[in-house]
């Protein structure tokens, strides 16, 4: 029982930090993105995915002014324990607008 309890706290543990990996790639590319227009989202999200290791999937699109950057990943699976099944795919998106400044001669 004992066993069983600290496998399940060490699945529980990796799989909240495979959550705030994904989580803070798709918010920081979205925001790199959403920056420096002059950046090809495919690019970059295949270089980001790359970071991630194998079985993630990330997707950038920028249209106007918005940036949406969308993640999958698997989560990690130290066991096969029933209750945490759930927990095996890692969905996030992450939005970002580009902000445009008005230039000194457009102001009223």
């Amino acid at each position: 029982m004992v066993l069983a309890t600290v496998f399940a706290s060490v699945e529980i543990l990796v799989t909240m930090h495979r959550r705030t990996v994904v989580t803070a790639v798709a918010d920081d590319l979205a925001r790199r993105l959403a920056r420096d227009p002059s950046l090809d989202p495919a690019s970059e999200a295949t270089s980001s995915a790359k970071g991630l290791g194998p079985g993630v999937t990330v997707t950038a699109q920028s249209s106007g002014d918005d940036v949406v950057v969308a993640v999958t990943a698997r989560g990690p699976r130290l066991l096969r324990f029933g209750p945490l099944a759930r927990f095996g795919r890692i969905d996030r998106t992450a939005r970002a607008h580009r902000e445009r400044f008005r230039s000194a001669a457009n102001s009223p």
